[in-house]
C-alpha cells in the first residue's frame, strides 16, 4: 500500500514538472545550491527520477529500485529545503511544478518531504525483492540514462524551435 502512495506522489510531481519545465528549472535555480550551468540537467534528473521511480514502485519485483530512487530524490529535497529554511529565504518549492502549486518552502513542506522519505524507507525494507546496496547504484544509473535521453530530447526540441524562428 505504501508503495502505491509513494508512486502517486512521485507521479503527481512528475506530471506537474513535465508540464512546467521552465518553472522547475527556475525553482532549482532559486534554491541556489546547484551551479547555474547544471541547473537544467539537474531539473531533468529530478523529472526522470520521479517518472521512473513512480513506475518502478508499482512493479513488485522492481519496487526496491523505485524506493531507492524515491529515497535519493527525497533525501536531496530534504537537504535543499532545510538549507533554504535555515537561511530564512522565501522561495517556491516547485514540488509539483512551480506554476501549479506555488507553495513556498516552509516547515510544512519539509515535514511532508520527511514523511515521504520515511515512507520510502518503509517501502524499501519491506519490498518483495530484498534490498541490496547495488540497488542504489542501479537507481543512479537508471536516472543518469534517463537524464541523458531527456537532455537529447530537450536539445532536439530547442533546435527545432530555433529553426522555426529562423524560418519565419
Amino acid at each position: 500500500m505504501g508503495s502505491y502512495a509513494l508512486a502517486i506522489a512521485l507521479a503527481g510531481a512528475f506530471v506537474g514538472k513535465v508540464r512546467d519545465w521552465p518553472g522547475i528549472t527556475l525553482s532549482v535555480l532559486a534554491y541556489g545550491l546547484i551551479p547555474r550551468a547544471l541547473v537544467s540537467s539537474f531539473a531533468g534528473i529530478i523529472i526522470v527520477g520521479e517518472g521512473v521511480g513512480s513506475v518502478l514502485l508499482l512493479l513488485p519485483s522492481w519496487r526496491s529500485w523505485g524506493a531507492g530512487i524515491a529515497i535519493l530524490l527525497l533525501g536531496a529535497f530534504v537537504v535543499g529545503q532545510a538549507i533554504v529554511l535555515r537561511q530564512g529565504r522565501l522561495i517556491q518549492c516547485g514540488c509539483f511544478g512551480r506554476s501549479i502549486d506555488g507553495e513556498r518552502v516552509g516547515v510544512s513542506t519539509l515535514a511532508r518531504t520527511l514523511l515521504l522519505l520515511a515512507l520510502g524507507l518503509v517501502v524499501l525494507f519491506t519490498a518483495p525483492t530484498p534490498f541490496h546496496p547495488l540497488h542504489v547504484l542501479g537507481a543512479l544509473l537508471l536516472m543518469a540514462t534517463g537524464s541523458v535521453v531527456v537532455a537529447i530530447l530537450r536539445t532536439i526540441y530547442d533546435l527545432s524551435r530555433e529553426r522555426e524562428v529562423v524560418d519565419h
